[in-house]
């Protein structure tokens, strides 16, 4: 299931977040989410994030040159591997998946939980801030629990 490329399912995420919330965000005076311009003006629901006129610049990753991953650099949604490397090849963990979504719901100005423990067994090796992204969507419901109360936060497939 997350054996795609990662820079799919980071662009992906991204995309799909930001052009579910762009309607609301764009016309709050108050939000500080990214300002998104309408891709397709004939189609409000069409929405670009990184349209080629917002001039977002290279995030210096050697290993892609892909303009979709500056921009989900840009908004903090990805971090790369180094501040050099971004491995667009690379599986993702769930742990990882969890960032992307929580870095992407904040970056659209959504309102997640605390990130108080949700009762998963198998996260406590992993460090705070992945601990409380994998425990603020079991409250929005984008989780799925393996076996009880374990995420399985380290495998990439369901057997």
């Amino acid at each position: 299931m997350f054996s795609h490329l990662k820079r799919r399912i980071g662009v992906f995420t991204a995309v799909a977040v930001l052009a579910a919330l762009a309607p609301t965000l764009s016309v709050s005076t108050v939000s500080a989410a990214p300002l998104v311009t309408a891709a397709n003006p004939a189609f409000d629901s069409t929405y670009s994030a990184c349209p080629a006129s917002a001039n977002i610049p290279s995030a210096g990753f050697t290993d892609t040159t892909s303009t979709d991953v500056d921009c989900i650099a840009y908004y903090g949604i990805t971090t790369g591997v180094t501040a050099t490397t971004y491995e667009p090849a690379a599986n993702i963990p769930r742990w990882q998946m969890a960032l992307y979504l929580t870095r992407t719901a904040t970056e659209t100005g959504t309102t997640l939980g605390s990130g108080a423990d949700q009762g998963f067994t198998d996260i406590s090796g992993y460090a705070a801030d992945i601990q409380t992204a994998i425990n603020q969507l079991k409250p929005a419901g984008c989780h799925q629990r393996h076996h009880g109360h374990h995420l399985l936060a380290g495998r990439q497939r369901h057997p």
